[in-house]
């Protein structure tokens, strides 16, 4: 189940990275804003569900931590996706507050 979970939320969070372009182009500045801090919270939360999956984690376009890295490591990865997920939900509330 989670890992159809994960299937889901990588979707989800290409789905919304495709949006933000999408009302970038069209010039809503405050709709992209929304999906763009949508997106980064959801790629945090798939970076956790890694985590807890055992796979590997990609902190970046070319860095991932492989399944066999050190436990310290790979609790690096994790506190890297918690971190990226509490920055875009904040910054969401900050937005739909204003």
């Amino acid at each position: 189940m989670l890992l159809k979970l994960q299937k889901h939320v990588f979707a989800l969070s290409f789905v919304l990275i495709l949006l933000f372009f999408f009302f970038h182009y069209l010039g809503y500045n405050t709709e992209s804003l929304i999906s763009i801090y949508l997106f980064l919270s959801v790629w945090g939360i798939e970076k956790c569900i890694s985590w807890q999956l055992g796979y590997k984690i990609g902190v970046a376009p070319m860095i991932t931590i492989p399944v066999n890295a050190n436990r310290q490591i790979r609790l690096l990865g994790l506190s890297w996706g918690v971190v990226i997920s509490i920055l875009g939900f904040y910054n969401l509330f900050s937005v739909l507050a204003t």
